[in-house]
């Protein structure tokens, strides 16, 4: 048996080359790194298997696939999501993510060579960063909100190198879900009315009112078709959801809302126009609470309003597209505020 070192011209990365004699052939082991001083350090491993094969050890216990380094198994993991049915912001918060934890961590070593006091010193990290963006830049800290996010997509990624590309036998870090009290965020009517009255584009107030009428999400309001239901009713059927939903969701859509989802139908704003053009118009209105007063909180006050209603809360689950009546229920704990802010209003609401 022979081992060298080779840069193939059809491979981006280092491969070992090992020579079988006695069966006569060429086996070719990826390294995993496109430095040749680390292609190095894995040719090492080959050569002292090499002599322990000339001691009489069998070609089976050689080293069958190196390691890929922790930078080497992000790009793949990358490939793997931009090839998924993930959005491209996923795509893009997961990225930024994971190239910020490599740089933490040191993204040259290999997979099995990540600690737990690795991921420990990367959470105290995140603690203490200075924020870069958003209405709090500047503050010292992530919230435990955006770290649970940062948790969530770094312990992704190495579950994938175990189940999925198989690196690794085990997940060789723990990074447990801080639990953050989700309180639910209420728009008013008097300050919904605020909102349509400041808001000159048209097409912004029908994106306004399919959400706060029809509790339809940002990334839904486009992706609707009208119909009707068993009963003849008008309907919206939801053909595009958050994450990968493999069921039919429909929402009740009133007469005088029709012409205000033909007029999204016919402009159908990116989701980054919504986001910016939501946050100038309740900025307009003098209603702007950093990360409150958003898209979202029209559809929290939809769920909310039905809880106060008396909607089923099964139907109201199934109209919120939630999998469990657990994420549901949030709202009808919420109702009594909005009962109290109702009162406030002057709405004639008993409780």
């Amino acid at each position: 048996m022979s081992v060298k070192l080779i840069k193939r011209k059809d491979r981006k990365h280092w491969s070992v080359q090992v020579y079988l004699s006695k069966q006569k052939k060429t086996k070719w082991v990826n390294t995993y790194c496109t430095n040749k001083k680390d292609a190095h350090a894995i040719l090492k491993q080959y050569q002292i298997a090499d002599i322990e094969y000339r001691l009489g050890q069998r070609e089976s216990q050689l080293p069958d696939k190196e390691l890929p380094s922790l930078n080497d198994a992000i790009d793949s993991y990358l490939i793997f999501v931009d090839n998924s049915l993930q959005s491209k912001a996923t795509y893009k918060l997961k990225k930024s993510v994971l190239l910020e934890f490599a740089d933490r961590v040191n993204g040259r070593v290999k997979l099995n060579e990540v600690y737990q006091s690795d991921a420990d010193n990367y959470i105290k990290y995140l603690k203490f960063k200075t924020r870069q963006s958003g209405a709090y830049k500047g503050v010292v800290g992530l919230s435990e909100t955006a770290i649970n996010i940062r948790r969530r997509i770094v312990m992704a990624f190495f579950n994938w190198c175990v189940n999925d590309a198989q690196y690794i036998s085990l997940n060789p870090i723990k990074l447990k879900q801080i639990k953050v009290p989700k309180k639910v965020k209420l728009i008013t009517p008097l300050q919904f009315e605020k909102l349509l009255a400041n808001e000159p584009d048209d097409i912004m107030r029908a994106y306004f009112k399919l959400a706060y009428h029809c509790g339809l999400r940002r990334c839904e309001v486009n992706w609707t078709e009208l119909t009707l239901d068993l009963n003849k009713h008008d309907i919206l059927m939801i053909t595009r959801t958050k994450g990968i939903k493999d069921w039919n969701r429909d929402v009740p859509i009133s007469k005088d809302l029709i012409k205000e989802w033909q007029l999204v139908k016919t402009s159908m704003y990116s989701l980054d126009c919504i986001s910016k053009k939501t946050r100038l118009a309740f900025k307009r209105a003098g209603i702007y609470t950093p990360y409150q007063t958003t898209f979202h909180a029209l559809r929290h006050t939809f769920a909310t309003m039905k809880c106060i209603e008396g909607v089923n809360m099964l139907e109201l689950a199934k109209m919120m597209g939630h999998e469990e009546t657990s994420t549901t229920e949030r709202y009808a704990n919420a109702s009594r505020e909005m009962i109290v802010l109702l009162k406030n209003e002057g709405h004639d609401i008993y409780a």
